[in-house]
């Protein structure tokens, strides 16, 4: 009966210390939520989580609204993988910390049914300003290499399916897709090269593969689906860059 006893407690003590998570009391269905103000898909930090503050997770029944009340006291608040809710105060994001596409975000809040909204995704965070109306700056994100951190190496040939120049994540957007959307993307997972393609795809690696050889820079002719000034690509055409 004692040993019995010790393997239940052990499962105890296993399954308590292994969640990664601080979970906090639900909020009061009584308080109204507070205005609030969404900034947009953000990813995770690489060394704690974008936002600091308390946390809650309810994958059942989270809704917006309870997240926004359980951060009522906080500058932020966000969403994540469709039950949890981190808040956060301060101008700053945590390290690595990056705008990422709005489809990364579509994990419908548990609470919400199969239509509701929308609470982040797996390492995603749907992000909202507190009380701002209208809202100040987005916050700061301290990890952000400036652009001269980014070095072009050319337009390179890519091919369909096993065959890619770079076989690492990938993202594709037909709204938001611009040079520094994917780079921050990639970077984020840990991945040094990356590079446009068809106005509209980011792919990521490491390495190159050596079926890729380089392409003229001419072929490389089609504007970023967000941000026009900018070149992604082409047909079966990578810009590629790399962070230094």
């Amino acid at each position: 009966m004692k040993s019995i006893f010790a393997i239940l407690l052990t499962v105890v003590i296993v399954v308590v210390t292994a969640h990664p998570y601080s979970l906090q009391a639900p909020p009061s269905a009584s308080n109204s939520p507070p205005s609030y103000y969404h900034y947009g898909c953000y990813t995770e930090g690489t060394q704690s989580r974008a936002l600091t503050g308390p946390s809650w997770i309810n994958y059942a029944n989270m809704t917006l609204r309870d997240c926004a009340r359980f951060c009522s006291q906080h500058a932020y608040f966000g969403l994540e993988f469709g039950g949890e809710c981190y808040c956060g105060d301060g101008d700053q994001l945590a390290k690595g910390s990056f705008p990422s596409f709005p489809t990364d975000c579509t994990m419908t809040c548990g609470g919400d049914g199969p239509n509701g909204q929308a609470c982040g995704g797996s390492k995603r965070l749907s992000l909202y300003g507190i009380g701002q109306n209208p809202p100040h700056s987005t916050p700061n994100r301290p990890a952000d290499p400036p652009v001269t951190e980014v070095l072009p190496l050319g337009c390179w040939t890519d091919t369909d399916g096993s065959g890619r120049a770079l076989t690492g994540d990938e993202a594709k957007s037909t709204v938001y897709m611009s040079v520094l959307r994917c780079g921050y993307f990639c970077l984020s997972l840990g991945f040094k090269i990356f590079g446009v393609e068809f106005g509209q795809e980011c792919y990521c690696g490491n390495q190159v593969a050596s079926t890729t050889v380089s392409a003229f820079a001419a072929e490389c002719d089609m504007p970023c689906s967000g941000n026009k000034t900018e070149i992604c690509g082409g047909h079966k055409r990578l810009s590629l860059y790399q962070w230094k």
